[in-house]
């Protein structure tokens, strides 16, 4: 079932889901837009059919999640890192972290790194790589997460196709129990192309009101897009103290539950500056924890697993964190 409406609130859009539309879509119709649609529907239904019937095998795939948001500023970034550390240190698992921002990627500046390599030098590469020949182009913290950064001037995105993007991941989860995917703030094509290939999409907002309702419309178009809305879990990221939104309101306005809630916490900023993410160090920190307990229910998991021993990194960065970031990584 596929709804043409000439309506493009976000209401409307959920009522058409709610009623089991597979797509929905603006008029005036375009016939290109339509037969994209219905290709689409029927590839994502022979799929279903042909796992239903034992001929596709999702076992040996790892878990994807797509860490987003409908605006910059909401610390989704912040939510990633912490995350795919929680899930290495708290679960045990082996992860490797995607800076898929194609504006300006700041995870390895987060995680106080210096890649050798980027994601901008595996889309050139990404049709002729197999899932073994990827491995050298990540960066390996000294907890032993994997990060497949992205370039920090955000060049080389142009040479980026949605297909690529899809391969990446995929080489990615056949390599690693997760893979946590940190985007831009904005659903654009490649928010999509990540979206449908994720196990897990959770959607960050903050408690601004601006925030909120731009996550209204970014869920909205999610449904749109056809995803499965037990995928999506919405995570309200505190970043100002007494924004004064309550939990019960932004569940209202969103007419979602929401999934996760981190708390403001002034350490973040500092741990943002010094390139050392809550979860590595800071106890007392309720961000922190908070993040930790996000990873084990990620994981499936009521307690945390055994320690993981640290590793070396491959490279280490040198200088201060200022240093760094104003004369350059030397």
């Amino acid at each position: 079932l596929i709804v043409c409406s000439s309506l493009s609130d976000p209401a409307m859009i959920r009522r058409a889901m709610l009623a089991g539309a597979r797509d929905y879509l603006f008029k005036p119709l375009q016939a290109a837009q339509l037969l994209e649609s219905v290709t689409t529907l029927l590839e994502q239904t022979e799929r279903r059919r042909q796992t239903q019937a034992g001929q596709i095998r999702p076992a040996g795939r790892g878990t994807v999640v797509l860490v987003t948001g409908a605006k910059g500023g909401i610390g989704k970034t912040v939510v990633a890192v912490n995350l795919a550390l929680g899930l290495r240190l708290q679960a045990g698992q082996s992860v490797v972290l995607v800076d898929a921002d194609s504006t300006f990627g700041d995870v390895a500046t987060m995680l106080d790194m210096r890649p050798d390599s980027t994601i901008a030098d595996v889309f050139p590469m990404a049709d002729r790589l197999d899932r073994e020949g990827i491995r050298r182009y990540l960066t390996t913290h000294p907890t032993g997460l994997q990060v497949l950064a992205g370039p920090p001037d955000g060049a080389g995105w142009e040479q980026a196709t949605t297909e690529t993007l899809k391969k990446i991941i995929d080489q990615l989860a056949q390599l690693f129990d997760f893979v946590v995917v940190d985007t831009a703030g904005s659903f654009d094509r490649t928010i999509r192309s990540l979206a449908e290939v994720a196990t897990l999409i959770l959607v960050v907002t903050s408690g601004e009101v601006s925030s909120i309702r731009d996550t209204g419309g970014g869920l909205a178009r999610l449904q749109m897009w056809g995803i499965d809305p037990a995928r999506i879990k919405v995570v309200v990221n505190r970043t100002v103290n007494n924004d004064g939104v309550k939990l019960d309101d932004i569940k209202r306005s969103l007419d979602y539950d929401v999934f996760w809630e981190i708390p403001y916490d002034r350490a973040v900023g500092q741990s943002v500056q010094l390139g050392q993410p809550l979860v590595l160090d800071n106890a007392a920190s309720g961000s922190a924890r908070r993040m930790k307990e996000l990873a084990l229910r990620v994981a499936g998991l009521r307690r945390p697993a055994q320690p993981v021993s640290p590793v070396q990194p491959a490279r280490a960065a040198k200088g201060s964190f200022l240093s760094r970031l104003l004369f350059g990584r030397h």
